[in-house]
């Protein structure tokens, strides 16, 4: 459906999905290994209810941290909401939008190659280029065959410029081994790839004035 000029459309994460689920059955396991402790002295079990109470607590708390809302998209553009700042980007930068794939297998990540990819982005704070980086070193060590020296890359373009020219330079290499500047992971998505793919396409194509007639 099409957007109206102040209308906008909000993207929810799955990875943010039973984060409540997951913060009470910690608190509930780590009530159960203290009893356990007390009422029947058996370290085993209080300590195998521990590591599950920790284990679910941290998974819990690092879906509760993710922005309720990952991706917001309105007529103009798309805002990227991290935990660590939001990227926006006018579809008139988008040069193209699809899969990500290497050596012929999908990843996890829908990608966007830009115009004038030398541009500065949006929003890109030092903060959020810094989180990004990491986040994206599996990506850069699998696509360049493990030839890539991510913690080298970071030191290096850091003396020249800090962590935005690191970042910049890590998106340069993306671009030459998988064709894209930016990434946008499956997990931020509230539907499957294929859909998000599709609506975020259909709003390009709209921008550009070549969406298909409904």
């Amino acid at each position: 459906m099409p957007l109206s000029s102040t209308s906008h459309l909000y993207v929810s994460p799955f990875s943010r999905r039973n984060c409540l689920t997951l913060m009470v059955a910690g608190g509930s396991s780590l009530l159960a290994a203290w009893g356990c402790y007390l009422l029947w002295q058996n370290k085993v079990v209080a300590l195998g209810l521990l590591f599950a109470a920790i284990l679910a607590l941290v998974l819990g708390l690092s879906k509760w941290i993710t922005p309720a809302v990952s991706m917001t998209i309105s007529r103009r553009g798309l805002s990227y909401h991290h935990r660590r700042g939001t990227l926006r980007l006018c579809w008139q930068r988008c040069q193209r939008l699809d899969q990500v794939r290497h050596q012929g297998d999908d990843l996890a990540f829908i990608g966007i190659r830009l115009r004038q990819p030398e541009r500065p982005l949006t929003g890109l704070t030092p903060r959020l280029a810094l989180a990004l980086f990491c986040e994206q070193r599996p990506l850069t060590i699998l696509a360049s065959g493990g030839q890539t020296n991510n913690a080298m890359l970071l030191v290096e373009s850091s003396s020249h410029g800090g962590v935005l020219a690191a970042f910049s330079k890590q998106r340069r290499l993306l671009r030459q081994q998988l064709g894209y500047d930016l990434l946008l992971p499956h997990g931020s998505f509230d539907r499957s790839p294929d859909a998000m793919l599709e609506l975020l396409k259909h709003h390009w194509q709209q921008a550009h004035g070549t969406a298909p007639s409904p």
